[in-house]
């Protein structure tokens, strides 16, 4: 869901913190906001799965995304943040009830806020490289934005998350 200019950016801080740390665990990812936390499945409800994804993108419009400034979770990711967004709160929130409903034995609703971010470390961060990692970060100075224009489906395949399929946003009525 990030621009290809984001992209590349998140791309050169991963192999950053790759050079520095040995962080890897990011790099099997694209950059990207997650709006549903990963689950496993079989190819049957796969299949639902994409279908619901079909339906939903007819009626959610592109969202604007505005990305500045680091942020953690404890010691162990560092990511972009992603500002406040009240049409991204509400689109997670829509596809996760639309997902639950569906798919309950697939989806739980998650307690936690959404806090959507773009990682750029995530559970590999040497506990003693932590604090210089994270001030490196914070000394750069990056604000971006983007329209995002798709929901991608991600899918692991052996040992790195590849795209399955990809939803255009065709909705024009707003959220």
């Amino acid at each position: 869901m990030a621009s290809q200019e984001i992209e590349e950016q998140v791309s050169q801080y991963k192999h950053w913190m790759k050079e520095h740390y040995g962080c890897k665990v990011a790099m099997k990812s694209p950059a990207h906001i997650t709006l549903v936390a990963p689950f496993s499945t079989d190819a049957d409800t796969l299949k639902n799965v994409e279908a619901l994804l079909q339906n939903f993108v007819q009626i959610q419009i592109p969202l604007e995304i505005e990305v500045g400034g680091f942020g953690s979770f404890d010691k162990r990711v560092i990511f972009l943040k992603v500002k406040e967004n009240h049409l991204l709160n509400s689109c997670y929130n829509k596809l996760n009830h639309e997902m639950h409903a569906q798919l309950p034995e697939l989806i739980r609703l998650e307690k936690r806020r959404f806090h959507p971010h773009i990682t750029i470390a995530n559970r590999d961060i040497p506990l003693s490289g932590f604090k210089d990692a994270f001030a490196y970060f914070n000394s750069i100075n990056y604000n971006a934005n983007f329209t995002a224009h798709k929901i991608t489906l991600l899918q692991l395949e052996p040992d790195k998350w590849k795209t399955k399929a990809d939803f255009l946003l065709k909705g024009i009525d707003g959220l």
